[in-house]
């Protein structure tokens, strides 16, 4: 789809279930819708955020138009044949008949998808299923999107291989979490590695209630002496969401939502994620994402609708990482306790470079730099005096569009 003018580009995510994701999406839109606006209420601002007020004024075309539809939402009506395919016309088929798959796909759909999408538990493969059916009904998205986590569903492995084809030169992304969406919103308040082995505790179908101030039951797994399993558990323990809940009622999905838009969290999620996702890769750099435990990369499709464009990449001292605009780039730890930032660009013009620390509350330390010139490497060199640390900080180097971030 072409856009006109400023009209604003279209998103169209399937996720599952009908709270926790739907929710978070609506939201998001919302705010979107809200920021868009030349006068806002007080009542419309608590809302949104000044991050996002911000990034409209600077230009709300940016904005996707977010078409959100839930796994169970998903309608049953005849979706009438794409009047713009050059195949037969005048077929219809049903949204949960798998006709037009074998149609559109052929061999490929018969050999790895026909008994798949039957299975109770594959509904990541029905997803990416889906979000083709509506481009192909609506021929009407920039990008397409499927949401799903880890947790209870089988079929991953065919839900990314089935994401590959394309309809209307179009694929379909994933945004995946494990265990579940809540390493998402976890990740907004903590820079966290670990595996939880449920996203939340149950005894049957009925949830412990992990986390929850004076929670007598004996199943906490946040209480002492318990081992901690739950995300869930975690987040109320752990975060300013006490009360946090999949189905949040709409006062607690607004106090939310106010803490996930809010500037401060909302970019340590970014980092915080290319963070997880860095270290996962240098742990287990051959293991298929579906399955990684923990991992996320829901911050990619969040940045998108936003118009994000910042790229956070990681790297650790000594490892040399190739940046746009800047070549290879290296940092290492001199005999002088010194760190030296080497770049292997000639002709690197390092105007508009900021070089600074950065601690876990995002205070910004700016640092003095020394440039010198290594004719025998032909490379860049800044020598950088670190002061002494009192607490973990971020190195952090911005250029442009990416910033290059090192825990120190």
């Amino acid at each position: 789809m072409k856009n006109k003018g400023n009209e604003r580009k279209t998103i169209l995510i399937v996720c599952e279930g009908t709270n926790t994701e739907p929710d978070y999406f609506s939201r998001l839109q919302k705010a979107m819708d809200i920021a868009s606006k030349y006068h806002i209420t007080p009542e419309e601002k608590q809302q949104t955020s000044d991050y996002i007020i911000q990034l409209a004024k600077e230009d709300k075309s940016r904005f996707y138009h977010l078409k959100i539809e839930s796994d169970k939402t998903i309608p049953k009506e005849k979706i009438e044949k794409n009047p713009h395919s050059s195949r037969t016309k005048n077929k219809t088929f049903e949204s949960n008949d798998d006709k037009l798959f074998e149609e559109l796909y052929g061999t490929f759909y018969n050999t790895k998808f026909k008994v798949i999408f039957d299975k109770k538990d594959a509904q990541p493969a029905r997803y990416v299923k889906n979000a083709f059916l509506k481009e192909y009904q609506d021929c009407a998205y920039d990008e397409l999107w499927a949401v799903f986590d880890k947790n209870g569903h089988t079929a991953h492995k065919e839900a990314y291989e089935l994401a590959q084809q394309k309809i209307n030169e179009k694929a379909v992304n994933i945004a995946f979490s494990s265990r579940s969406f809540e390493y998402w919103i976890l990740l907004h308040f903590e820079r966290i590695n670990f595996t939880f082995e449920k996203s939340a505790c149950k005894e049957g179908k009925k949830e412990v209630n992990c986390g929850i101030e004076n929670n007598l039951h004996q199943n906490d797994c946040t209480k002492p002496n318990n081992q901690i399993k739950c995300i869930v558990g975690y987040i109320r323990k752990n975060t300013p969401l006490t009360k946090y809940a999949k189905s949040n009622k709409n006062e607690e999905l607004n106090t939310l939502m106010t803490y996930l838009l809010d500037e401060k969290y909302l970019l340590s999620a970014f980092e915080n994620a290319s963070w997880l996702r860095f270290q996962m890769n240098k742990l287990f750099p051959s293991t298929p994402i579906y399955e990684l435990n923990p991992y996320t990369n829901v911050d990619i499709l969040v940045k998108s609708i936003l118009g994000v464009t910042k790229k956070y990449v990681w790297t650790e001292l000594g490892h040399e990482i190739s940046i746009a605009g800047m070549g290879k780039v290296k940092v290492i730890l001199n005999s002088s306790n010194q760190l030296e930032f080497i770049v292997k660009k000639i002709n690197f013009n390092p105007h508009g470079t900021k070089i600074y620390l950065k601690n876990q509350e995002r205070k910004i330390t700016k640092l003095q730099v020394i440039e010198t010139f290594d004719m025998i490497t032909e490379s860049n060199k800044f020598t950088i005096q670190i002061p002494q640390l009192h607490e973990k900080q971020d190195f952090c180097i911005e250029f442009g569009n990416e910033i290059l971030l090192i825990e120190l």
